[in-house]
């Protein structure tokens, strides 16, 4: 429920804390599209380091958990940087 998310959601960052997360991140820093795959392959972000953001592959957002599920081993220890179009996806997602 909303609890969860107001307890457990990431940090929200305005547009220009994001734009310098983006420019500034190196290797320890991993970019999560939230979006689907079509709006994926429109366009996504890059880091500074020429990283471009990780597509979980979904067709619908129920799909989230298990991808996220299947690769938190390896977000261990790394800051992680997520967008997507807006609304209670992006704060479930964090």
């Amino acid at each position: 429920g909303m609890g969860d998310i107001n307890e457990y959601g990431g940090r929200h960052l305005s547009p220009q804390d994001f734009h310098s997360a983006l420019v500034n991140a190196d290797r320890n820093t991993v970019v999560i599209d939230v979006r689907n795959t079509f709006e994926h392959a429109i366009g996504r972000f890059e880091t500074g380091a020429g990283l471009s953001a990780i597509e979980p592959k979904m067709q619908a957002f129920t799909e989230f958990d298990g991808w996220c599920e299947k690769v938190a081993p390896s977000l261990k220890n790394k800051k992680v940087l997520m967008y997507c179009t807006g609304g209670i996806r992006c704060e479930k997602a964090s």
